[in-house]
C-alpha cells in the first residue's frame, strides 16, 4: 500500500470543514487569526465547538510524519500494519468537504490560504510555503517537505467521526528517525441525522491518540510497595512520581524512565497498569524488555547527589 502522509509539527491533527468552521467562529466572536489560542483558552467554547461538529481535535500526539488514510478515498492499512486502537463517536458537521491537517494551522488561520489552484510562497532561507483548495505544504531550508493539510470532497451532512491508529509491524521499540513513517491513522464516517452527545478527544482518561507513543513503549504493571515501606499514598494521587522513577542497572548507573499510569485502574490498591520507556537521558546501551521484572525507585535530588527509595517492581508485559 502506498500511503499518503500528514505532518504534525505541534503535537496534533484535526478534521474540519471550512465552511463549517468560518460559520462557527463568527457565531462565537473569534475574529482573531490565531483561533487555537482561543480554543484552548476557553473550556467553553471548545466544548461547544466539539459538540456542534466544528471540528474534531487529536491532541497530544508527537510531532512527525504519519501515514493517512481516509476511508472511501484511500486504500485501508494492509497486514503489514497493526491496529492500535479504535475510538467512535466524534461529532463533524461537513459543508463542503474535510481538511485533515496540522492543529498548528488555527495558529495562523487565514481561509483564502485554503483556495485557488495552486501557489508556492518563499520564505527565508530557502523555505517554501504551497498553499490551493485541495492541499498545503510546507519545505523547510533542509528541502525536506511536509504536508500540512490535505482536503477530501466529504458529502455535506452530519457524521460521527472514527479514529484508528496503526503501527508497522516491523518498527520496533525505537522512537522514530527523522521522515520515517511507522504509523498512522485511519478515518471512517457514519451519516447521522443529529447528534445525541458529545465525546472529548481531550479526556486522557478515555483516549490515547499518541500512536507512535503506543507503538514504542511497553505495557505493564506496577506493583507497589505498602505505604510503610515506600512512604506514597495510592500513586494515582501523586503525579510527582512520574517524572521521578528510575531503574538502577547492575553496574550502578541510573535509567531514567517515561511513565504514562492508567488513572483509571482501580483493579487493586497497590497495583497500576501503565505504559513506560527508557527516558531520554537513559544510558544508551540499556533497553527495556518485554516479560521482564525490574525494581524501581522514586529518584530526588539533594546537595548534588542522587538519592533513591524503593517504590516496588515494575513488570512488563
Amino acid at each position: 500500500m502506498e500511503q499518503k502522509e500528514i505532518s504534525t509539527h505541534n503535537y496534533g491533527l484535526c478534521l474540519f470543514s471550512m465552511d463549517k468552521m468560518k460559520a462557527f467562529l463568527k457565531e462565537e466572536g473569534l475574529i482573531s487569526r490565531k483561533p487555537l489560542v482561543l480554543l484552548q483558552k476557553s473550556k467553553n467554547i471548545f466544548l461547544n465547538s466539539i459538540k456542534t461538529g466544528a471540528w474534531v481535535p487529536i491532541p497530544e500526539i508527537d510531532s512527525g510524519h504519519y501515514a493517512l488514510s481516509v476511508d472511501g478515498f484511500d486504500e485501508p492499512f494492509d497486514d503489514s500494519w497493526e491496529e492500535l486502537f479504535s475510538y467512535d463517536g466524534f461529532n463533524l458537521e461537513v459543508a463542503n468537504g474535510i481538511w485533515v491537517s496540522d492543529t498548528g494551522s488555527f495558529l495562523d488561520f487565514d481561509p483564502t490560504d485554503y483556495e485557488g489552484e495552486g501557489r508556492e510562497i518563499k520564505g527565508a532561507y530557502g523555505t517554501v510555503q504551497y498553499n490551493s483548495s485541495t492541499l498545503r505544504w510546507q519545505k523547510d531550508m533542509a528541502g525536506s517537505l511536509s504536508n500540512s493539510d490535505i482536503w477530501y470532497d466529504l458529502p455535506a451532512g452530519k457524521y460521527l467521526v472514527s479514529i484508528r491508529g496503526y503501527a508497522r509491524k516491523d518498527a520496533g521499540k525505537e522512537p522514530r528517525k527523522a521522515g520515517e513513517l511507522t504509523s498512522g491513522f485511519r478515518f471512517s464516517f457514519v451519516k447521522t441525522d443529529d447528534f445525541k452527545e458529545c465525546r472529548n478527544p481531550r479526556e486522557s482518561d478515555d483516549y490515547e491518540f499518541n500512536v507512535e507513543w503506543l507503538r514504542y513503549s511497553y505495557p505493564g504493571k506496577v506493583c507497589w510497595l505498602p505505604k510503610k515501606e515506600s512512604g506514597i499514598m495510592w500513586p494515582i494521587r501523586e503525579p510527582r512520581l512520574k517524572a521521578s522513577i528510575a531503574l538502577l542497572l547492575e553496574d550502578g548507573r541510573k535509567c531514567n524512565l517515561n511513565i504514562k499510569f492508567d488513572s483509571a485502574d482501580t483493579e487493586q490498591e497497590g497495583v497500576t497498569h501503565c505504559r513506560v520507556t527508557r527516558g531520554i537521558l537513559a544510558p544508551k546501551d540499556f533497553s527495556l524488555e518485554s516479560g521482564k521484572e525490574y525494581t524501581i525507585y522514586e529518584c530526588t535530588r539533594s546537595r548534588g547527589k542522587d538519592k533513591f527509595k524503593e517504590l516496588g517492581k515494575l513488570l512488563l508485559s
